[in-house]
C-alpha cells in the first residue's frame, strides 16, 4: 500500500503537488518557526507541511520585516537640508553636465570628480550626475574642461545639500589641501610650477607622458597609481634623490619605491622610447627635410640633400666596483675617473636620433664607432647611405678609413702637423667651420646632464639601468622640448656664403707681423706700452650683434669676461701696445686661462670704425673664420665693455677665501 503523506501542522492528508518538504539546510527558519509557534521539535526527513500552512509562515516572517524597518525608520535622525548658494548644474540624468547633449554612453560621475571639479572650477555637480564618456578620463574630469566655460548652458539656482553631503566634500578639500605626501592624481596638490620644477614638464605635457602607460604595464594598488609611477620615476631623474627620500615624498618605503621604478622604466621603454629614439623610429628622408639646418647643407655638401650626423660620446660617472676586472675597464685616461661612455648621435638641430651603448670607460669614440658599424647596431649600416656626412671629433680619426670605406664622409677638426706648434689659415678655418655645426652634440649632452641623476655618480647597483634612463630622458626631449636651433633658411644660406668666403682668405695681418718682424715688442722696433691700459680713443665701438658677426659665434663672447676681469684686477697685467709708425694697430699681451707661464701676444688691427684684422700666437690664432678667446676678450672690452657701464662681468671670490701662495 503506497505511503500517506500528511501536513506536520494540520494533519490534512496532501497530493503531491500540495507537498512541500519540512527538511533540508534551506528550510532551517522554517523549522525555527514550527518549534516556536507549534512546539514540533522534531522532524523526519519525509515530513512536508500543506501550502496553506507555509503562507502563514511567509507572513510571520513579513511582519517582522516591517516591525525592523520602522523601529530603525524611527531611531533615525534626518541631515539638515542647506542651501549652498554656489554655482550648480541640473539634475537631470538624461542629459550631459557639459555639454547638455545626450549621447548614447553616458556615465555617472564619481563622488571624486564632483569634488575635484567644485575645486578647480567653483561649479558643483549635483549627485550621480550623468556626463558623456569622452569628456572623462581615469575617473576625472578632463583639464580642458575644468573651468566655467563649459558648464554655463547647465548652471541653475543654488543648490540645496544634506549637511553629510557638505561635511564630505569639506574633508576632501581640507585633506587636498593639508596632505604633505605629494599627489598627482586629481585632485592632487601639485601646482604647475611644481609640475615643472619636480618632473621636468608641464602638466599637460605629464598627462600626454601617463597616456603612453597602460594599466597592464603600470598595475594600480593602494600606495600607488599609473600617474605616481611616472612621477616617481621623473622626479628621480630629474633631482637626482635617492630612494628613501622619494619614499618620504610620496609615502612609500624604499622597496616600493624601487618597485615603482622598475615598472615605470619598463612601461616607458616599451611603449614611449622607440617611439621618439632610435634609429628605427625616424627615416633618413624625415632627418633631412626636417633635422638637418641648410647651413651644414652648404657647408659641407653643396647644398645637396644628405644626411648629416653628429657623433660624440658623452660620460655618465659610476662608483669604484669591487669588481676589479670591471674597475680597470671602467677607467677613462681622458677624465682620470670611472666612467661608461653612451654614444649621441643627433641632427645639426640637435634632434637626438638615437643613443647607443652604453659602453665601458676605457673605449675610444673611435673603437666605440668602429664596434657600432661592424655589428651593424641598430641596422645603422643600412640606415645610413653612401654621400651621408659624419661630423666628428678628433677622438674619431681611427674610424674614419672605416666610414670612408662605407662611403660616408667625415668631417673633423685638423690636427698640428709635425714639430707644427700653430694651425695654418686654412686648417684653422675649416675647423672653425667643423665646429660651427658640431656644438649641437655637446648641448645635446649638456641638456641630458640637466637631469641631475645623470649628472651624478651612478650607484654601481644602478649601471645596467644607466642606458635605459638616458634613452628615457632623450626621449623626453625629443618629444616635449624644442629644437637646440630653428634656423632660417634665408638666413642660413647668407651665413654659409659669408663663411664659405672667409674660409678661402689667407690672415693678410699675420703675414705682415711676419714680414715687418712685428714680432718682437722693443723699443728699438717702435712699439710703446700705453700708460693707462684698455685705454684707446679711436678704437671701434660695436655692439652685441657687431661681435657677434665678427666671432661667427657666442663661445667665444662668454669666456671673453673672465679673461679680461683677470687682467683688470689689482694682481692682473693687461698690457697693451701701440706703434708710431703703425697707426690702426695693436699688441695685446694676454695671459692663458690654462697655464701660468704662457702669455699669448695678439695683434688687432682697425679702420674707420671697424676691425679689420686679428692674429693670435695661440694655435687656433691664426683663423679668420672668427677669432679665438684671446682676441675676442680684447676686443669685446675695448670695443664694448668700457662703454657700457651695464656690461656683465665676473665676481671674484678670492677676497673671501685664504690663499697661501704670494699673488
Amino acid at each position: 500500500m503506497a505511503k500517506q503523506y500528511t501536513c506536520i501542522v494540520c494533519t490534512k492528508r496532501l497530493k503531491p503537488k500540495d507537498r512541500r518538504p519540512v527538511a533540508g539546510s534551506q528550510n532551517k527558519p522554517l523549522r525555527k518557526y514550527l518549534r516556536k509557534t507549534f512546539l514540533i521539535e522534531r522532524t523526519c526527513d519525509d515530513d512536508v507541511i500543506c501550502n496553506k500552512c507555509k503562507l502563514g509562515y511567509y507572513q510571520n516572517s513579513k511582519t517582522k520585516d516591517r516591525r525592523k524597518a520602522v523601529e530603525v525608520k524611527q531611531c533615525t535622525i534626518r541631515s539638515p537640508v542647506c542651501n549652498i548658494r554656489v554655482k550648480s548644474t541640473g539634475k537631470s540624468h538624461s542629459r550631459c553636465v557639459v555639454c547638455n547633449g545626450s549621447a548614447k554612453k553616458m556615465v555617472v560621475v564619481s563622488a571624486m570628480a564632483i569634488s575635484d571639479m567644485f575645486l578647480r572650477s567653483g561649479v558643483l555637480l549635483q549627485s550621480k550626475a550623468r556626463s558623456c564618456a569622452e569628456h572623462i578620463k581615469n575617473g576625472f574630469f578632463l583639464p580642458s574642461i575644468c573651468n566655467e566655460e563649459h558648464f554655463k548652458s547647465n548652471l541653475t539656482q543654488p543648490t540645496t545639500m544634506s549637511g553629510s553631503e557638505v561635511t564630505r566634500l569639506l574633508m576632501r578639500f581640507l585633506e587636498s589641501k593639508t596632505s604633505t605626501k605629494l599627489k598627482f592624481d586629481p585632485p592632487g596638490n601639485i601646482s604647475p610650477e611644481d609640475y615643472l620644477n619636480l618632473t621636468g614638464l608641464t602638466k599637460d605635457q605629464f598627462d600626454d607622458l601617463t597616456s603612453f602607460a597602460t594599466a597592464e604595464d603600470l598595475r594600480h594598488s593602494r600606495v600607488r597609481s599609473l600617474r605616481s609611477c611616472i612621477a616617481v620615476l621623473l622626479v628621480k631623474l630629474r633631482t637626482g634623490l635617492g630612494n628613501a627620500i622619494l619614499g618620504t615624498l610620496f609615502g612609500m618605503n624604499r622597496f616600493q619605491v624601487r618597485r615603482t621604478l622598475t615598472s615605470a622604466r619598463n612601461a616607458l621603454l616599451k611603449n614611449f622610447v622607440p617611439l621618439h629614439v632610435g634609429f628605427g623610429h625616424i627615416t633618413r628622408d624625415e632627418v633631412i627635410h626636417r633635422h638637418t639646418r641648410t647651413l651644414a647643407k652648404e657647408l659641407f655638401a653643396h647644398g645637396l640633400d644628405v644626411a648629416i650626423l653628429v657623433l660624440d660620446g658623452t660620460y655618465l660617472y659610476v662608483q669604484k666596483s669591487g669588481n676589479y676586472t670591471f674597475l680597470r675597464r671602467s677607467f677613462c685616461v681622458h677624465k682620470h675617473r670611472h666612467l661608461i661612455k653612451p654614444m649621441m648621435v643627433v641632427t645639426t638641430t640637435g634632434y637626438i636620433v638615437s643613443v647607443l651603448g652604453p659602453y665601458v670607460g676605457k673605449n675610444n669614440d673611435a673603437s666605440i664607432l668602429n664596434h657600432i658599424v661592424n655589428e651593424n647596431v641598430e641596422e645603422f649600416r643600412h640606415w645610413i647611405q653612401e654621400d651621408d656626412i659624419a661630423v666628428v671629433d678628433r677622438g674619431f680619426r681611427d674610424a674614419v678609413q672605416l666610414l670612408k670605406d662605407l662611403g660616408v664622409k667625415t668631417e673633423m677638426p685638423s690636427f698640428l702637423g709635425p714639430k707644427e706648434k700653430q694651425f695654418k689659415t686654412n686648417s684653422a678655418n675649416h675647423s672653425r667651420l667643423v665646429t660651427k655645426i658640431r656644438w649641437v652634440v655637446e648641448s645635446a649632452n649638456g641638456r641630458l646632464k640637466n637631469w641631475k641623476y645623470l649628472d651624478r655618480v651612478i650607484p654601481n647597483s644602478q649601471i645596467p639601468y644607466a642606458g635605459d634612463y638616458t634613452r628615457i630622458v632623450a626621449a623626453i626631449c625629443n618629444k616635449y622640448r624644442s629644437p637646440l636651433i630653428a634656423g632660417n633658411d634665408e638666413d642660413d644660406l647668407l651665413t654659409a656664403a659669408r663663411l664659405i668666403s672667409m674660409s678661402r682668405r689667407e690672415n693678410l695681418l699675420q703675414a705682415r707681423v711676419e714680414e715687418e718682424g712685428l714680432d718682437h715688442l722693443t723699443k728699438s722696433s717702435g712699439w710703446a706700452l700705453l700708460s693707462e691700459p684698455g685705454v684707446v680713443p679711436d678704437f671701434p665701438k660695436l655692439d652685441e650683434s657687431d661681435l657677434r658677426t665678427l666671432t661667427v659665434g657666442v663661445y667665444q663672447l662668454k669666456l671673453a669676461p673672465s679673461y679680461v676681469q683677470e687682467h683688470l684686477d689689482e694682481h692682473g697685467n693687461f698690457d697693451i701696445f701701440v706703434r708710431e709708425q703703425s697707426p690702426g694697430l695693436l699688441c695685446i699681451k694676454i695671459q692663458s686661462r690654462h697655464m701660468s707661464a704662457i702669455r699669448y701676444k695678439c695683434w688687432v688691427g682697425y679702420n674707420e670704425g671697424a676691425i679689420n684684422g686679428w692674429y693670435c700666437k695661440c694655435k687656433s690664432g691664426a683663423r679668420v673664420v672668427g677669432m679665438c678667446a684671446h682676441i675676442t676678450a680684447v676686443v669685446w672690452h675695448l670695443s664694448y665693455q668700457r662703454h657700457d657701464v651695464m656690461a656683465r662681468g665676473v665676481r671674484n671670490w678670492t677676497d673671501a677665501l685664504i690663499d697661501t701662495a704670494e699673488p
